[in-house]
């Protein structure tokens, strides 16, 4: 007879809260870096110079970077475990924070219009919503294998 059929491997309780501080920490960066008089990110002391420099050739793209980040972590700063099943946990985890996201990003871009030394651009727009996008299908991807790692071929026999 099988003791055990299959065993998950379960996150431990503090991961869930590093993932979401690592959530708000992007969200604040984002936000900073956005709506900071200047678009160079190079002037920056605490940024190391190969991004600074990366993120300044890649102006539009380095929208998408930050985004994408956030919304890979979207699967897992949506709501607690057991906390809400099928449809729902899908629907709070996944839409309500990409359309957040999605939310920030026009918000970002809008303010960007009115100053002085910023360009709102349309470009910046569609990279950040796809970089959301693909964000939220790979970390569903990566949830979804993670949660199903199974140890096979334990067995005992009952004596």
């Amino acid at each position: 007879m099988k003791l055990f059929e299959r065993i998950r491997i379960q996150p431990t309780k503090l991961l869930p809260w590093i993932l979401r501080g690592t959530y708000l920490l992007l969200l604040i960066a984002i936000l900073y870096l956005s709506l900071r008089s200047s678009p160079s990110l190079q002037e920056l002391p605490w940024l190391p110079d190969w991004l600074g420099a990366w993120a300044d050739r890649h102006g539009e793209l380095r929208t998408a970077v930050a985004y994408f980040a956030c919304g890979l972590l979207c699967p897992w700063v949506g709501c607690r475990r057991n906390e809400a099943d099928g449809f729902v946990r899908w629907l709070l985890s996944k839409v309500v924070l990409g359309c957040g996201l999605l939310i920030v990003l026009l918000l970002t871009e809008g303010v960007q219009f009115f100053l002085e030394c910023r360009v709102a651009s349309f470009a910046d727009i569609a990279l950040g919503a796809l970089g959301i996008v693909l964000g939220i299908a790979l970390g569903t991807w990566i949830k979804k294998g993670s949660s199903s790692i199974r140890v096979k071929g334990i067995a005992r026999k009952r004596l």
